[in-house]
């Protein structure tokens, strides 16, 4: 471990960054590898909570990926194949990596007049489905306040669920 002082390493396993955390689960199994990392890589997840985000930085920093979003810490990453749903803070992302394409796109879920909705109402649900290579996935998301709900339905019928917010999630068990 990088840390020696031991007090400093206890606080940092339970600290999410920014007051923003998420559990990630996989067919009811928590899966903590898909909190606090990329949308398509899991380099920082052998680090605890607190530190993903820094490591996820000095990655990046100086780098050609230093400005692409994906390759940023997201609270939550759902999905093992083409298709990742994320929570980044408390709202929903979804990503797709096309084949022979060299970097994911991000489809947008929630249009303006949605988001003018959501201001108004402080609550927003919304599902589809995005077939990627002959393949179907089904999402969910409900925004509420600062908190986010997700569910991604793969194709072989894993199903990955998630809750991201405020104060809630890794760091704050």
């Amino acid at each position: 471990m990088l840390l020696k002082d031991k007090k400093l390493k206890r606080r940092l396993k339970k600290m999410a960054y920014s007051n923003w955390g998420a559990k990630v689960f996989r067919n009811g199994i928590r899966m903590r590898n898909r909190e606090d990392v990329g949308v398509y890589d899991e380099d920082e997840a052998k680090f605890p909570s607190g530190l993903r985000i820094w490591m996820n930085l000095i990655k990046t920093q100086g780098t050609e990926d230093e400005n692409k979003w994906w390759k940023r810490s997201h609270h939550a990453v759902l999905g093992d194949a083409e298709v990742r749903l994320c929570a980044y803070k408390n709202s929903p992302e979804l990503w797709v990596w096309r084949e022979n394409k060299p970097e994911p796109e991000q489809i947008e879920l929630i249009t303006d007049e949605e988001w003018e909705k959501y201001w108004r109402s402080y609550s927003l649900e919304k599902e589809g489905e995005i077939e990627v290579n002959g393949k179907k996935w089904k999402w969910y998301f409900h925004m509420y306040t600062n908190m986010l709900d997700l569910s991604l339905i793969e194709p072989d019928g894993t199903i990955w669920t998630a809750t991201a917010g405020y104060k809630y999630g890794a760091g704050f068990e």
